[in-house]
């Protein structure tokens, strides 16, 4: 005769597995809840936060589960951090109101994930007219370990993930935004100044004749003098301003809400300014020619306005020193020179 099929542990592997194929940490989180009290026969279910922080947030729950009670630190035994399931001690879970529905269960407690994988718990509710049974308390460990893990994986891939997307926002010599992430900055500016009918300027900063630097002292002191320059230009602009390296020796800026074309002139000048101090020694002669394109004036287009401000800066290089021109109309026989 052949072996007979446990049913009710068929459905909690596949109840199980439904949960852990879940790519998010929020959507295993939410499935956990759905699901793990009904296979596991439980009143309630909690996964509480942050072992070691005494305010035990709750990140989910389900079932039954009272809103109203509170569980203290003292109420978790050390037991439960190497692994081993603990029934808690109701004396110290308490009500937030006078209904004491604390008191109305059983709660049962175990990490969420393996016991090397400190930082949540699972607590199983059930009511206390339904004692908990051995292989319960078993099955609800070795469950809450199970999800846990997996929960725990998919947060660390979330965490690597992004991590490692900032890290590509970033260009690794000066620690500026690449051209692509400043291109996804100046369509957010934009967007924020078409709703708020705000001037935005878009400048581009070329370096005049850099590749002689580098061709007379080496790349590495190029390299050296690329750095100091994006910090001079992060440190020149405000905190809501964007600065990124958009080609090898090319900077953009954005400026947002400028007031007025006359006001990007101003700004202009001052950052004419900068390549006249502080400078590595080797490039104490080193000039730079900056284009400038204006939000509406110019363009509503990302591509367009940084593409015309690019321009203006080619045609700046058409006169010696440090200079700014401007792409828009209004503006465009506008130069100015560092002092």
């Amino acid at each position: 005769m052949p072996d007979q099929i446990d049913i009710s542990a068929v459905k909690l592997a596949s109840q199980v597995a439904e949960i852990c194929v879940e790519s998010s940490s929020q959507g295993l989180l939410k499935k956990a809840g759905e699901l793990l009290p009904q296979v596991l026969n439980l009143d309630g279910f909690l996964i509480l936060a942050e072992v070691e922080n005494t305010e035990l947030p709750i990140i989910c729950s389900g079932g039954t589960t009272p809103k109203t009670i509170v569980f203290n630190e003292s109420a978790f035994s050390e037991d439960i951090l190497y692994g081993k399931p603990s029934i808690l001690n109701s004396d110290h879970i308490t009500d937030i109101d006078d209904r004491y529905l604390s008191k109305e269960n059983n709660y049962i407690c175990s990490l969420f994930g393996g016991k090397n994988s400190k930082g949540y718990l699972a607590i199983g509710i059930k009511n206390t007219q339904k004692m908990l049974s051995q292989t319960q308390i078993e099955l609800f460990a070795k469950t809450c370990q199970i999800v846990g893990n997996s929960f725990q994986i998919v947060l660390k891939l979330e965490k690597d993930s992004k991590i490692l997307a900032e890290k590509n926002r970033k260009d690794p010599l000066t620690n500026l935004l690449t051209h692509r992430s400043f291109l996804e900055e100046l369509t957010q500016c934009m967007e924020k100044a078409r709703k708020d009918s705000e001037i935005l300027a878009c400048l581009v900063v070329s370096l005049d004749a850099f590749t002689a630097i580098n061709e007379q002292y080496g790349y590495e002191i190029g390299n050296e003098l690329l750095f100091e320059i994006g910090s001079l230009l992060q440190n020149f602009v405000r905190t809501n301003d964007v600065v990124g390296r958009i080609g090898g020796d090319d900077f953009g800026i954005v400026l947002n809400d400028v007031i007025s074309a006359d006001n990007a002139v101003t700004v202009a000048n001052r950052l004419c300014q900068i390549f006249n101090k502080n400078l590595l020694p080797v490039a104490k002669h080193l000039t730079a020619s900056i284009g400038i394109a204006l939000y509406p004036q110019d363009s509503i287009d990302n591509e367009i306005l940084i593409a015309k401000a690019e321009k203006a800066a080619r045609a700046a290089k058409k006169i010696p020193g440090t200079h700014s021109s401007f792409s828009s109309e209004v503006l465009k026989k506008t130069t100015l020179k560092a002092n």
